[in-house]
């Protein structure tokens, strides 16, 4: 489907908005924060009122305006920055407005997402444990000399830690992001 390749750590995130206009947005593929661009695209809609005009008797040409009315298409979403397609919109689907299901990283910051385990939507609860980059930096630190104290700066510093994600509701641990 596209040109990147996905990352190992991705969770289904379900975005419940309306499908026919640009929606703001973390791109899944270049994670930049975007405005989707849209584009109409002819879908089964298009063709089945394309084929219902002409056993009308709308064959002369006039069986083709449902090509020419956007609101009748397919919309398709995508990113802006990099191109890649990120969902396409049916008309001809379910009248209610879609859910559209998108693939989302998992990384340092909460991402919001339903859990696996209590089905709720959610955004994770992050928490900060000690792991091998923090071992790794008070070590060298250790090495250099900062061996009075400094060298346990790291382990009170959360930029150096892993990142557990956890759910707020059922509170399963979720996803485990290690620095190391």
């Amino acid at each position: 489907m596209g040109r990147h390749n996905r990352q190992k750590n991705t969770v289904v995130v379900v975005v419940q908005e309306q499908g026919f206009v640009p929606i703001r947005m973390v791109c899944p593929y270049c994670h930049s924060k975007v405005l989707t661009e849209i584009r109409y695209k002819d879908g089964l809609l298009t063709y089945i009122l394309c084929c219902g005009l002409v056993l009308f008797g709308c064959w002369l040409g006039c069986c083709l305006i449902p090509f020419c009315v956007p609101s009748l298409k397919d919309v398709e979403h995508y990113c802006p920055e990099c191109g890649e397609l990120i969902y396409t919109t049916f008309l001809s689907s379910d009248p209610a407005p879609p859910t559209v299901i998108v693939t989302q990283p998992i990384g340092l910051d909460p991402v919001q997402m339903k859990c696996p385990s209590c089905q709720a939507n959610i955004v994770t609860d992050v928490h900060y444990e000690n792991g091998l980059l923090t071992y790794i930096i008070s070590g060298g630190l250790c090495l250099l000399g900062c061996w009075l104290g400094c060298c346990l700066i790291p382990l009170c510093v959360d930029s150096c830690k892993d990142v557990d994600h956890y759910c707020p509701l059922c509170r399963t641990l979720i996803h485990k992001t290690r620095r190391l």
